[in-house]
């Protein structure tokens, strides 16, 4: 007469796998949906801050910093109106700026698609969108 050991069947092992397949994926999603709202976030956050910093350059200054993003970066750092390093995007590239002494504009796509906000053509973003990007935008700008 042979023993019988207690063991699971191969039904039971299948079940129980198909399960935690299922609660992977579903987790998968939650947390990617996540990741893009927090790059979101840092995005803007980002931005209100090159915006508190340009307007405080002007009342030191009296003119916005010109230039292409890494000049305005080091007039910004020298000025001490922003602590180094200058906020770049999550994946990191600069942000979309313009910037002149009367007015400025730096913009981010947004991962999620929503959130976003209009921005004046000095933005550029109405040649991103004439390119056929349809990403939401999410722009700071001076004068509004």
């Amino acid at each position: 007469m042979s023993k019988k050991y207690p063991a699971f069947t191969l039904i039971e092992i299948l079940v129980v796998a198909t399960i935690i397949i299922v609660l992977a994926a579903i987790s998968i999603g939650s947390f990617s949906g996540a990741n893009k709202s927090a790059k979101d976030t840092k995005r803007k956050s980002d931005l209100e801050t090159i915006k508190q910093a340009m307007v405080l350059y002007k009342t030191q200054i009296g003119t916005y910093p010109a230039g292409v993003a890494s000049v305005v970066a080091t007039l910004l750092i020298g000025a001490k109106t922003i602590s180094p390093p200058f906020p770049v995007d999550p994946t990191g590239v600069s942000y979309q700026e313009s910037a002149t002494e009367t007015s400025f504009c730096f913009c981010a796509a947004l991962d999620a698609g929503k959130g976003g906000n209009k921005a004046t053509d000095g933005c550029g973003v109405a040649d991103w969108i004439a390119g056929g990007d349809t990403a939401a935008y999410y722009c700071v700008q001076q004068p509004y």
